[in-house]
């Protein structure tokens, strides 16, 4: 086992272990990052646990603001045949670290977390994403432990609204949003560019659904519409992407661009915005697209189903036929298009300001003391 420095700074903090999957760039991770750049957790003592290490960005920035205080389980892919493994590794971490607090995010972190409270005796938060599980043995044994977690932290209503429908206590739950604005961008009227540019944001996983969005450049294609989609992400589908790009007919048509840190800026010159997701909690990609005046087209999913109302601040579509008429009525009405890009664009600026966000930090900053206290 690869172990950074695990020993505690300063034995009268409240010591804090965060133990997450990876910290590969997806909404969950950045989110991450968020909560440590706002200071979250400057007045306790964090350790960061992750199960699988990759050597991404977000990793290294992590760890220059954590001064080294980041360990991890294992460089290999996360299987869930191993849990027992990461779970005796992460046994030994605790041991020495004894922590006060644990906070877990995503699935196979709450499963070992929850279990290995048993033995150690801290306090439980599990931090709440998604809306749905691909994994049905992970759903049911998330949900037969949740009686294990002391509090949960949700990102959006989405999320706490799948938690109390688990049974969960809505007392026992808070939401800390992991997206905000906090820079100001000029909102520009424009016009559709004469190759109609879609781009869409996330992990080539099954969840995020890319078969839909091919689909629906492939109908649009046959309409007669000269389009192209950029696809910024990287995963374990990329190749099954490919070949099915390649049996539409449309792999001139669509490029893999990897992971890009600030892919807004390419998108300032894209016309669309598509979210194909099965299931999604927040979405935070997104709220950032609508943010820069995109027009996004969307599944009614998670979170997005509550901030974008359809022809107003966006275009809600459930599946692939519908999705391609309504993008091709908006091709025909410049007006409405800006309009609803308009709309988007005031309706995150209005809502997901840095001082919302900087008070439920403060407040979750109340809860984790009396959390603590009530040990």
């Amino acid at each position: 086992m690869d172990q950074q420095n695990v020993n505690n700074f300063d034995s009268n903090r409240i010591k804090i272990v965060y133990v997450i999957n990876t910290l590969d760039p997806g909404g969950a991770e950045l989110g991450l990052e968020k909560l440590i750049k706002n200071n979250l957790f400057n007045e306790f003592d964090l350790d960061l646990i992750v199960i699988q290490k990759t050597n991404s960005a977000l990793y290294s920035r992590l760890n220059d603001n954590l001064a080294n205080k980041i360990s991890y389980l294992t460089e290999s892919k996360i299987k869930n045949i191993f849990i027992p493994l990461y779970a005796v590794k992460l046994s030994k971490l605790l041991q020495k670290i004894r922590p006060d607090i644990v906070i877990s995010s995503l699935s196979q972190s709450t499963i070992i977390t929850r279990l290995l409270k048993v033995l150690f005796n801290y306090k439980h938060i599990s931090f709440e994403h998604n809306t749905n599980f691909q994994n049905k043995l992970a759903y049911q044994i998330i949900s037969k432990t949740d009686s294990l977690s002391d509090y949960f932290w949700c990102d959006s209503i989405a999320t706490q609204k799948f938690l109390l429908e688990r049974g969960v206590e809505k007392i026992k739950s808070k939401i800390i949003p992991l997206f905000y604005i906090d820079h100001a961008i000029t909102f520009l009227e424009k016009t559709f560019s004469p190759e109609l540019k879609i781009i869409s944001v996330g992990r080539l996983t099954k969840q995020k659904n890319y078969a839909y969005t091919l689909s629906v450049l492939k109908k649009l294609v046959d309409k007669g519409v000269n389009a192209s989609l950029d696809i910024y992400g990287v995963g374990e589908l990329k190749e099954e992407l490919i070949i099915l790009s390649n049996e539409l007919m449309i792999a001139n048509r669509v490029n893999f661009k990897g992971f890009v840190s600030d892919w807004k800026e390419d998108a300032k010159n894209a016309d669309i915005y598509m979210l194909s997701s099965d299931f999604e909690g927040l979405s935070i990609a997104t709220l950032e697209a609508m943010s820069i005046g995109m027009l996004c087209v969307v599944r009614p999913t998670g979170e997005v189903k509550n901030y974008l109302t359809n022809n107003s601040t966006g275009i809600i579509a459930s599946n692939e036929d519908e999705a391609c008429d309504k993008i091709m009525t908006i091709l025909n009405d410049n007006s409405l298009y800006n309009s609803i890009r308009c709309n988007a664009y005031n309706f995150v600026w209005d809502n997901f300001s840095i001082n919302e966000y900087l008070n439920a930090i403060s407040e979750a900053k109340l809860e984790l003391e009396a959390l603590y206290d009530n040990t």
